[in-house]
């Protein structure tokens, strides 16, 4: 998931021990960052009237 702004995200571990531990990580990008790597790629937007249709 991108988001262009900070979103509240809950969650809960429901099984974890020293033998099986729960990992998790955060990866935090600046918006220039997402747009050299966007740019690079040569990844074009889809058009408004296709997202709908994609849906």
């Amino acid at each position: 998931m991108i988001a262009s702004m900070n979103l509240p995200v809950v969650g809960q571990v429901i099984k974890a021990s020293p033998d099986d531990p729960y990992l998790s990580f955060k990866l935090e990008f600046t918006q220039n960052q997402i747009l050299e790597i966007l740019n690079d790629s040569r990844i074009q937007p889809m058009p408004k009237e296709n997202l709908k249709a994609s849906l």
